[in-house]
């Protein structure tokens, strides 16, 4: 997020068969945790195996305990909501970490309902020591800087593409291709100006 959750009030809740049922049988202790976010987070551990932590810009799970990791049974949803107390709107995007290292989670997983932020681990088998991350972002600056490196691979494609048009017209035997190439690649400028599209992400 532009700006983070970092000194907000949050709470974390264990739901399970649904996400609107609070888990009644958490073996690690209580199933829902209230906290304020600070740089080492607020956390709750599910089941005496996975500790899930909110950071100021993402969310965390991590199998922590178990030697053969462990499994989040079928269901609905069988994972935790997260609710920010401090500004019931802070959520408004989200993206999944690269650095995930469980099988078959994936963005599906993950949701925004009432300002709530539901992740849902149902049926996923989770390694010891391995890790789900949710990247927490709005409109602001870190989603613009998401779309900019987009933009910056299209623009490595785009220069090429005028150096392969730039050729062709020294190459060109007639006035009328010429013109026809150079019309071309002022296209391909015009396409990466990136003023436009700062404009637009605002």
């Amino acid at each position: 997020m532009a700006d983070g959750i970092s000194g907000d009030t949050i709470v974390i809740q264990y739901l399970f068969p649904n996400s609107t049922t609070p888990f009644c049988c958490n073996t690690s202790g209580p199933n829902s945790v209230t906290g304020v976010v600070t740089a080492s987070g607020v956390s709750l551990t599910v089941n005496n195996s996975a500790q899930i932590t909110v950071f100021n810009n993402s969310v965390q799970m991590l199998e922590i305990l178990q030697p053969f990791g462990s499994k989040f049974q079928a269901a609905s949803f069988n994972g935790v909501s997260i609710q920010d107390l401090t500004n019931p709107s802070a959520f408004t995007g989200f993206s999944v970490n690269p650095a995930t290292t469980v099988a078959g989670f994936n963005i599906s997983d993950v949701s925004i309902s009432g300002g709530l932020l539901f992740i849902n681990f149902q049926n996923l088998t989770v390694p010891l020591n391995s890790l789900i991350q949710v990247r927490l972002y709005d409109r602001g600056s870190d989603h613009l800087s998401a779309r900019t490196e987009h933009l910056g691979v299209a623009c490595r494609w785009v220069a090429r593409a005028r150096r392969f048009y730039a050729e062709e017209v020294s190459l060109s035997s007639t006035r009328g291709r010429a013109a026809g190439l150079i019309s071309n690649a002022d296209f391909f400028a015009r396409a990466c100006d990136p003023r436009p599209f700062l404009e637009l992400s605002g």
